[in-house]
């Protein structure tokens, strides 16, 4: 009775370490789950309104110019790859959700907290609006100061998003990129963890996504400029408009 008390003591005392097993294989599961799930949806839907945007695309190369079948192709593949990277970005939500869950539920219930798994809260939370800020630009989800856009024509719309995106967003972007550049590649070089003992050894791959979102919506915002490019130029559609639009 004695050796089994003892036995029974010891593994209640081996608790911490059975946690951070069930945390470690909670995430592998989870990172499994959300991230080959959601690719797999991805491809089954995403495919059919993307082919649907070529064969618009493709459908201009019998008309001429032949410039604008180019650039409605570049369009469509700059919003797709946006799209893809902004719907598994969006995952992201319902892992966190999760990880909370777990997270407040071990700190209250078990008495046990993981840094870890705090800051991979953190992470994601960064991730999510960095990645999808692209696929927001591409959607028009994006909060607009200009209260005349909405009632604009759309020469004025197509006008506006030019100028704001080639004059505006696009430098923004690259001085983005280039000012983080080289806070990136000082944390590669010492490997920058986190400040905490215990926390995440990753803070040098969490700003690389820095540079990833300045990409995004960098070359998202090169799609909207040249699709109002080819509003502008549309003169059939520019003049079905009504008057005084």
């Amino acid at each position: 009775m004695n050796v089994d008390f003892i036995e029974l003591w010891l593994a209640l005392d081996r608790l911490p370490l059975l946690f951070s097993l069930l945390i470690y294989l909670l995430v592998i599961l989870m990172t499994v789950a959300f991230f080959v799930v959601p690719t797999w949806l991805i491809i089954r839907s995403e495919p059919s309104e993307f082919y649907r945007e070529l064969k618009v695309a493709q459908a201009s190369f019998s008309g001429t110019p032949k410039w604008r079948g180019i650039v409605h192709c570049l369009c469509s593949y700059i919003t797709f790859f946006n799209t893809v990277v902004g719907r598994l970005a969006a995952w992201l939500i319902l892992y966190m959700t999760l990880m909370q869950f777990v997270v407040v539920i071990m700190r209250y219930v078990f008495a046990y907290g993981s840094i870890q798994m705090q800051e991979s809260i953190w992470y994601m939370h960064g991730l999510l609006f960095m990645l999808g800020a692209g696929y927001t630009l591409a959607k028009e989800g994006h909060v607009r100061l200009d209260i005349f856009y909405r009632e604009a024509s759309k020469r004025t719309k197509a006008i506006v998003n030019i100028v704001g995106s080639v004059f505006f967003l696009i430098p923004f972007c690259v001085a983005n990129f280039d000012f983080a550049w080289s806070l990136v590649v000082n944390s590669w070089a010492v490997r920058e963890g986190s400040t905490e003992t215990a926390g995440l050894p990753y803070i040098y791959l969490f700003k690389t996504v820095i540079l990833v979102f300045s990409f995004l919506v960098a070359m998202q915002g090169l799609s909207l400029a040249l699709r109002s490019l080819l509003d502008l130029t549309d003169k059939q559609d520019l003049d079905a408009e009504p008057a005084g639009a």
